[in-house]
């Protein structure tokens, strides 16, 4: 009998086959026959690459478990296993980690087999050990394939828990200071109704390029001897980010003169800010900076109002927390549209929304990573003009905004998401009364509410604030009494108050003849009726007379200026004004300022001084040219 195998392409192991039958011998003996036979597979199984599907993974001590995935790059038509191997860096041992497997096995059909691995928590503050998985002693026809290892990091938990507290909290501080700039120059935008051009803090007059612009506004004093004779810009080098925050523009379309609105229709604006902040909460302590530049174009029609502005915002945050310190900056771009109604001559009505993208980076002494952030923000206000009471003209103002700025969990960079709320409302009213000859009386009074959540500054205050003046423009005399009290904080001992009382006597045209101020300041008057609507936090305790005691004896004033000087008349509009100031503070520190205006007026204004400032002497030049 004749066998014949019959070849095929399929890969299989060996196969055998007993035939059975009966034969007979010479002497006709019969008996039973059995032949074993073996049909050798002749094709080899196919090759098969292994690999890892990632070169690294990441877990945390005590968290949530990683996988780790092995696969090959075609089924192997019959069971494969491939050992492990196993390394670890400097001081990694068997209880830092659990889970992996000595082999991984695949199935005839298999391509992809994954095992999970834990960290195991310990008391050892190690944020770098890592192990390494690899393949040992591949059996036949099986190779390794890229990547032929994996590398698993073990974080430790006290640092990623650190790191995550650092980026909720950084990105929460980030996030309140983005939303705030980012009100604020809206605000500003809406309530602004010409074309303005300011360069590194001069206004510059739009009527050189035959445009018409805002009515011109002072600018803002550098000391109170500027309070007498008007501010200067100064002329100095200038560095990129003190010019862009120091400059802004708009310009407005006003239109045909048979035009509704007297603001225009359409509106091109743009500039800079620079707003820095200091925060802490239960030992975490963080002071930040955020420089923004914006561009922003709207169009007015009636009672409405409607833009958008883009916004390019870079931030930084160096935090303390223990024994531990890092920094955590942020780069996005902002693209905020926006809407401001006027239903009725007293009432403004105004809403923003916000969406930001952009990258992170969180830095510390053991480690550095990066990720994307993106940003969500709500905003809203208005203003209600109440009437009047006797004399006196009341308003009320309100605005709030909400923000979230998340980071996604990428290389290091811990999943977190920082939020920051903010709600204001103030009341002000405003009174003068005109009295005999050119002499005239002034009172206001504001009362501030604000509450503020996430960003690490949770708290909430009320604020009462006032001032007194009385004018008399024929004698040259000038009083003004203000004051400001914190009324209620979310810290219970929290103290800030500040009085401020000014005298001046100027009797001859403005910046000529003898002249002569004192001002003495009591406690902390920085920002007087507005200390709560401008702050970027809620002040807490810092300031009054509590801190160096409540005898009668230590009211003395905290700081006093005095200014002296006299301007002579050169004719032509031209004044020389030579005087001398003097600051004196309840901590010993003292100023002296010696120096010398002249000034033409609507052209020319020089300012040369010399200034003593705690045993520092400086001189400076300043000035402006109008053409």
């Amino acid at each position: 009998v004749t066998i014949t195998a019959v070849d095929d392409d399929r890969v299989g192991p060996d196969k055998q086959v007993r035939v059975r039958g009966a034969a007979h011998n010479s002497q006709g003996v019969a008996g039973p026959v059995s032949v074993l036979l073996t049909v050798t597979d002749d094709d080899d199984y196919p090759v098969v690459r292994i690999a890892f599907a990632q070169r690294s993974y990441e877990v945390i001590e005590g968290g949530d478990p990683v996988t780790v995935t092995v696969h090959l790059d075609r089924a192997p038509q019959r069971e494969v296993s491939a050992p492990l191997s196993l390394s670890g860096s400097a001081g990694v041992t068997a209880s830092d980690y659990a889970g992996v497997p000595a082999t991984v096995t695949f199935g005839a059909a298999d391509t992809v087999r994954s095992f999970t691995v834990r960290g195991l928590e310990d008391d050892v503050v190690d944020d770098h050990e890592t192990v390494t998985v690899g393949f040992r002693s591949l059996p036949e026809r099986v190779e390794a394939g890229a990547p032929a290892e994996t590398e698993i990091l073990i974080r430790d938990a006290t640092s990623t828990r650190g790191r995550e507290r650092a980026a909720t909290l950084g990105l929460g501080a980030l996030a309140r200071a983005i939303a705030s700039a980012a009100v604020a120059t809206i605000e500003q935008r809406i309530e602004s109704t010409a074309s303005t051009l300011t360069l590194a803090g001069h206004r510059v007059p739009l009527e050189v390029f035959g445009m018409d612009s805002a009515e011109e506004v002072p600018d803002e004093p550098d000391s109170a001897a500027a309070r007498l004779t008007g501010g200067d810009a100064q002329f100095s080098m200038l560095t990129p980010q003190e010019l862009l925050t120091r400059s802004s523009f708009q310009l407005t379309d006003s239109g045909s003169p048979a035009s509704e609105s007297a603001a225009g229709i359409v509106s091109v604006w743009g500039g800079g800010d620079v707003s820095g902040f200091q925060s802490g909460t239960d030992g975490f302590d963080m002071d930040g900076r955020v420089v923004l530049a914006h561009a922003g174009a709207d169009y007015r029609q009636d009672q409405v109002l409607a833009g958008v502005a883009v916004m390019r915002v870079e931030g930084e945050v160096t935090y303390t927390d223990g024994d531990n310190s890092g920094e955590l900056e942020a780069h996005l771009i902002d693209v905020h549209p926006f809407v401001r109604w006027s239903p009725m001559a007293e009432m403004d009505l105004w809403s923003v929304l916000g969406f930001g993208w952009g990258g992170g980076r969180l830095s510390d002494a053991d480690s550095e990573a990066e990720t994307n952030l993106h940003m969500r923000m709500l905003a809203g206000g208005g203003r209600l003009q109440l009437g009047s009471i006797g004399a006196a003209d009341l308003g009320l103002v309100a605005d709030g905004f909400h923000i979230e700025l998340a980071a996604q969990a990428q290389d290091g960079f811990p999943a977190a998401k920082g939020d920051a709320q903010r709600v204001r409302l103030r009341l002000e009213g405003d009174a003068r009364w005109a009295l005999a000859g050119r002499s005239r009386i002034g009172a206001g009074v504001a009362a501030g509410v604000r509450v503020d959540g996430g960003g690490g500054a949770t708290s909430s205050g009320t604020e009462l604030g006032g001032e007194l003046s009385y004018r008399d423009a024929e004698l040259g005399v000038d009083l003004e009494l203000s004051g400001r009290v914190l009324l209620t904080h979310t810290d219970e001992e929290a103290q800030d108050w500040g009085v401020n009382l000014m005298a001046r006597y100027d009797p001859g045209p403005r910046g000529r003849g003898f002249h002569a101020q004192l001002a003495p300041v009591w406690g902390n008057t920085e920002s007087r009726l507005a200390q709560l609507w401008a702050d970027e936090r809620i002040p807490a305790a810092r300031s009054g007379p509590s801190r160096r005691g409540s005898e009668p004896s230590d009211w003395a004033p905290d700081q006093v200026d005095v200014v002296l000087g006299y301007g002579f008349d050169l004719g032509d509009d031209a004044v020389l004004n030579p005087y001398g100031e003097f600051g004196l503070s309840d901590h010993g520190a003292h100023t002296i300022r010696l120096g010398t205006r002249f000034a033409v007026v609507d052209t020319v204004r020089v300012h040369l001084f010399g200034e003593g400032r705690d045993r520092q002497i400086t001189i400076s030049v300043q000035g402006t040219v109008q053409l």
